[in-house]
């Protein structure tokens, strides 16, 4: 599991598995482990328990069959959208593209994530403001990736004229429940729930000063 719930490289590293060892220890210290996605942990845990020694394996397979699932989708979506050609266009571009593969091979969260997100829009084309099930598929990439939050929000602003107020509240409490539940995992994986947004922070920071902008750099930890 230590690809998917590691770091957002995707990297197999010794930190990488300390950080899958952690989640179930103790608490992480800030400086020494990658952000841990709660939807990798979710699942990477009983396979960890379930296969022992095979559990990265396991893993790594999961990630490839989201990228088939996200092939489809691309199909699915160009379909619905324009016509079937564009379709079948739309998914061997990606499937005969070298990053993709290669991301999948190294097990990357992004790959699921985006899956997720492709298979929302599909639901929604075919019936424009769905509500609830392409809610929880974007609920679903953003336990992944928190950029799916913002497709969240802004679905859920979509859906707004079309719903009475009761509704407009069960929507909006879906549409908030991963990054709520991404910060109870920081808090209980590492002790501070805006550890993500703290880290991912200072990453950028960091490679922004490697990047040779000439500036003095005083990155937080």
């Amino acid at each position: 599991m230590t690809r998917l719930s590691g770091s957002d490289g995707g990297s197999s590293s010794p930190e990488c598995r300390r950080a899958t060892i952690a989640t179930t220890a103790s608490p992480m210290k800030k400086t020494s482990f990658p952000t841990p996605h709660p939807l990798a942990i979710a699942v990477g845990m009983p396979v960890s328990t379930i296969f022992g020694d095979h559990a990265e394996d396991v893993m790594l397979g999961l990630v490839i069959v989201a990228i088939g699932f996200l092939v489809v989708g691309l199909y699915r979506l160009g379909s619905e959208l324009f016509a079937w050609p564009v379709g079948v266009l739309a998914a061997a571009i990606f499937a005969t593209r070298v990053p993709p593969l290669n991301f999948g091979i190294r097990g990357y969260v992004d790959l699921p994530a985006i899956a997720f997100v492709v298979w929302g829009a599909v639901l929604e084309s075919r019936r424009p403001r769905r509500g609830w099930p392409v809610l929880v598929l974007l609920g679903l990439a953003g336990l992944l990736r928190p950029e799916a939050w913002l497709y969240a929000g802004a679905y859920w602003l979509w859906l707004f004229p079309a719903r009475d107020w009761p509704a407009r509240l069960r929507l909006l409490a879906l549409a908030a429940a991963a990054p709520v539940i991404w910060g109870v995992s920081d808090l209980l994986v590492t002790g501070d729930a805006l550890w993500s947004a703290a880290s991912a922070a200072s990453a950028t920071c960091r490679r922004s000063c490697r990047g040779g902008s000439g500036r003095s750099c005083a990155c937080r930890s």
